[in-house]
């Protein structure tokens, strides 16, 4: 195909500057990751709205989405904004593309221009990203603004470095609709706290989901321990211990007690029985 050879070229350079700005592809795997969670969460806010879900997101929320994809991704990987596209790497203008599914949307600008693909499947947690050139023969008949999405021929075109990743699920989709609905309804954070804590056991808990239901200045402040008050005294009065992944003492008692793994800064609480209590105790947990 006529340009195939060129256009190889010019995708291997945003590829190889991109994955070099990144640190590689495992840190770029996981900064994408974890951008789209950030950006999905950011907008849905469960604790706030009592949604949970993409799919009950207003049509201009949707498209906001993003828009913070293509800030973040800017951000996170240090990328300069471009004159007339998104961002500039390796000396050339490349735009930023963004969907949930397969139904990118092409600007004029950005014709015949080096693309930044990305997708996201928020039902399975799984992301696609990768580099397109918008040739014409890649792009439909335009809309009422001169938009042209991927065709066949262009989504074959597409060179992916990440395709069905993982990346972090949507929390909330695994907690049901009146336990979210249970603490959401508390009327201080430390009570939204000890609800989510009571209600969601043995299962990781991220910072981001602590700071959404805590909505609070200090929001591992109840975490923590605050005398008898907090999240974490209450908790312990019925046998229930709250774990971190910063926490040396709690790594030891994961281990012992055979739980699911914590990474930094994440939270899981548990109920302790048998041995378990002696050990809690000793280790500082309860």
């Amino acid at each position: 195909m006529p340009g195939q050879h060129q256009n190889d070229e010019i995708l291997l350079l945003i590829s190889n500057a991109l994955l070099k700005s990144a640190g590689g592809l495992t840190k770029l795997s996981l900064e994408v990751g974890e951008l789209l969670r950030e950006c999905f969460d950011g907008v849905i806010k469960t604790p706030k709205t009592g949604r949970r879900l993409y799919e009950e997101l207003e049509k201009t929320e949707k498209t906001h989405i993003g828009t913070c994809v293509e800030i973040e991704l800017r951000h996170r990987l240090k990328l300069a904004r471009g004159k007339m596209l998104d961002c500039e790497i390796a000396g050339l203008e490349v735009d930023i593309k963004f969907s949930v599914g397969t139904s990118w949307m092409i600007p004029p600008e950005a014709f015949a221009r080096p693309c930044i693909i990305i997708s996201a499947d928020e039902k399975n947690a799984r992301c696609c990203f990768g580099f397109f050139i918008a040739q014409g023969e890649y792009l439909s008949a335009g809309n009422r603004d001169k938009k042209c999405s991927i065709n066949k021929l262009g989504r074959e075109s597409i060179r992916w470095l990440l395709k069905d990743e993982p990346y972090p699920p949507n929390f909330w989709q695994s907690v049901p609709r009146d336990v979210a609905d249970q603490i959401a309804s508390g009327r201080s954070g430390n009570d939204r706290m000890i609800t989510l804590f009571r209600e969601v056991m043995d299962q990781p808990i991220s910072r981001k989901v602590i700071e959404d239901v805590a909505a609070q200045k200090d929001p591992t402040r109840r975490v923590r321990g605050d005398k008898t008050r907090g999240t974490r005294n209450r908790l312990a009065k019925d046998s229930i211990i709250l774990l971190c992944g910063d926490w040396s003492e709690a790594q030891e008692f994961i281990s012992s007690a055979g739980l699911p793994s914590l990474g930094k800064s994440e939270f899981m609480s548990h109920r302790v029985v048998g041995d378990e209590v002696a050990l809690a105790k000793k280790l500082g947990l309860l």
